[in-house]
């Protein structure tokens, strides 16, 4: 028996082992569907580009999207893409693999929207639901896409077209945020390595001024949260 072939087999068992820990890529996408005419839209090719997968087919992947509408919940879809090594695995399998990973994600995006005639949306609620799902996810480094304008309409609590509302919004911010904290009942502060992307172009100086106000609140309530939060015009393609 050639003496080698035990430290071979260790050294694969390893090897698996290190791939299954190695940090998984998640990708979240929510798209506010109550405009027809929002500039901003999610497109699959600039979502996969985000996994690097042309760089390292055996990345353990995973894909998420939901709609937001003027109902508090949504269903998600999720297709996940597991790790592999190269040591371990089939190329051609695997390269077969991403290529209806990739379909999957533009089937979703693409799928005919029957929310439109809801012109104002629930935003918030279904934002800290995903997030407090996202933390669930360990061991992996997470983005979420946000496309929408911000535009808060939930009767219960707080929408931007209630006069008292914006009031409270412009006069004592602290206090909207305190407001909106409070929708945020477990989310876990800076878990999980997770960045909040917020993709809007306004058309208008009005639209423009209504999404300062909104991204303004977000800004400081995610700085309560300790989660990164940044804010994009459009999610650049190659």
């Amino acid at each position: 028996m050639n003496r080698h072939i035990p430290f071979l087999v260790l050294w694969l068992i390893i090897s698996a082992c290190t791939a299954t820990e190695k940090e998984s890529i998640t990708i979240s996408v929510l798209e506010d569907v109550t405009e027809k005419d929002f500039i901003a839209k999610p497109g699959a090719n600039a979502i996969v580009e985000q996994y690097g997968l042309e760089n390292d087919l055996w990345q353990s992947v995973k894909f998420r999207y939901g709609r937001i509408s003027n109902l508090i919940h949504n269903q998600r879809v999720e297709y996940v893409l597991g790790g592999e090594t190269a040591l371990l695995g089939n190329e051609i399998t695997r390269r077969t693999d991403i290529k209806k990973f990739k379909a999957d994600i533009e089937r979703s995006l693409e799928q005919k929207n029957d929310s439109f005639g809801y012109p104002y949306s629930s935003i918030w609620e279904p934002l800290t639901a995903e997030l407090k799902a996202l933390q669930q996810f360990p061991n992996s480094q997470t983005t979420l896409y946000l496309y929408s304008d911000l535009q808060e309409n939930n009767s219960d609590w707080f929408s931007v077209h209630r006069d008292n509302d914006l009031i409270l919004l412009e006069r004592t911010p602290k206090k909207a945020r305190t407001l909106f904290l409070g929708k945020a009942e477990g989310i876990q502060k800076g878990k999980g390595n997770i960045t909040v992307v917020v993709v809007y172009q306004p058309r208008t100086m009005k639209e423009d001024g209504d999404f300062s106000r909104m991204s303004e609140l977000y800004r400081s309530i995610f700085r309560e949260l300790e989660i990164p939060i940044v804010f994009t015009a459009q999610l650049n393609t190659k």
